[in-house]
């Protein structure tokens, strides 16, 4: 540079410095945000999950963008204010360092894209193509072009080189992200019509009903009470003890498990399961994950095998395609009506009752919109939704018995009533 810049060398050399400082800090960011969505799209794009690839892709690149345009910003509208941030110098180091940022850096919203879409590339099993990307920047464009530029002799013309290089690898790396793009949502769609599950009976001509409730709308009572006039079985708790002997495992682990989603949002991103016909295949990453599979399995093999109730556990979307299938919400509008329920059933006072009941329903909601991709309680998932606080339990119970016998009398099959 002392050839180029002359008398100014080593001021030019230590407002560069200052940039590249600044560069390698907005670059972090924008390689920490990709590299943390790396295991999420390739977890997912393992599990062919490529509707979830594609929205996490988006996601990434959202954020590079909402980074990029505040990083240009910054650097176009106040790169006197950084600058003074690194202490004083000359006049001509100020002017340079000025210039530098606005022109060196002109293009750091292209550059943090192109890095990130190099990771994520990787993540989607495309090692040659991310490599190429990584050194069509640096290797192939920036360093021949500060050189060529730099023999004309400008120190200022040297500059153009960074913003040359940033336009010049973005290029490439949309055409390649767009390509990708394009060939997730084809493989997604192939997978989608490959795991449409036909509707199907029966053999036996077996029924279920589904019941999801609040904690304290009298849910379970509901469900037990039911069974006993349908003369046919009830699992809520049940269904645990069902899971713990067919699998030999321990009740005490299951029951801690039972209907809680632990993990965090970006684990729930990254492992939100879709139900199709490989779902046996996946491979679950947390305790949850193996316990709900199980239950999965177990639930499919009582529908098989008997017509029964079944409370909770995502049971409604499980069985979703499988045709005699009732699904009940069974809810409270008066939060005094559940506190009630509690207080003269558990012996506990009103505020523990309702944290309890507030506890237990946002366990309950995570549990379900983590492993179903639906929302809890939406009216839209049920066929009868009863609201257990303005009609009472027992006239809840008529309700969905009446509707059940005409429901399966429609459908010609009988109610074996006791």
């Amino acid at each position: 540079m002392g050839s180029i810049g002359g008398e100014h060398a080593t001021d030019a050399g230590a407002a560069l410095g200052i940039v590249f400082k600044v560069f390698a800090i907005i670059i972090a960011f924008c390689l920490g945000m990709a590299v943390g969505a790396q295991p999420i799209i390739g977890y997912n794009y393992g599990a062919k999950k490529y509707d979830r690839v594609m929205q996490a892709f988006r996601l990434v690149i959202i954020c590079n963008i909402v980074l990029g345009v505040i990083a240009t910003i910054l650097f176009e509208a106040a790169p006197s204010v950084i600058v003074a941030i690194f202490g004083k110098g000359s006049q001509f180091y100020k002017d340079y360092a000025i210039l530098s940022f606005r022109i060196y850096l002109g293009g750091i919203m292209f550059c943090s894209l192109q890095k990130a879409s190099c990771i994520l590339l990787q993540s989607i099993n495309k090692p040659y193509k991310a490599l190429f990307l990584s050194l069509m920047r640096d290797v192939i464009l920036l360093v021949p072009g500060v050189c060529l530029l730099g023999l004309l002799g400008n120190l200022h013309l040297m500059l153009w080189a960074g913003i040359i290089a940033d336009v010049g690898a973005f290029i490439p790396t949309i055409i390649f992200v767009l390509f990708e793009m394009r060939k997730l949502k084809k493989m997604q769609e192939s997978v989608s019509s490959d795991l449409q599950e036909p509707v199907m009976a029966t053999a036996s001509g077996n029924y279920c009903i589904t019941i999801g409730r609040e904690f304290g709308s009298g849910g379970k009572f509901i469900g037990e009470e039911l069974a006993k006039r349908l003369n046919i079985k009830c699992y809520d708790n049940e269904l645990i003890t069902k899971v713990s002997k067919d699998f030999n495992l321990d009740i005490d682990l299951l029951e801690s498990l039972d209907e809680k989603q632990k993990s965090s949002f970006w684990y729930g991103f990254a492992t939100n399961y879709v139900f199709s016909k490989d779902r046996d295949n996946v491979l679950p990453i947390s305790p949850e994950d193996s316990l709900f599979l199980k239950q999965c399995q177990t639930i499919e093999n009582l529908y098989e095998s008997e017509s029964c109730i079944i409370v909770g556990r995502c049971a409604d979307f499980i069985l979703k395609n499988r045709p005699n299938v009732i699904k009940v919400f069974v809810y409270s509008s008066d939060m005094q009506f559940k506190i009630d329920r509690k207080v003269k059933y558990e012996n506990c006072t009103e505020e523990e009752a309702k944290e309890k009941i507030k506890l237990i329903d946002k366990q309950r909601s995570d549990y379900y919109n983590h492993f179903t991709s639906q929302k809890w309680g939406d009216k839209e998932n049920f066929d009868l939704c009863v609201d257990t606080s303005s009609l009472g339990v027992e006239e809840a119970i008529n309700i969905i018995e009446n509707y059940v016998k005409k429901y399966l009398d429609k459908k010609g099959e009988g109610v074996n009533e006791k």
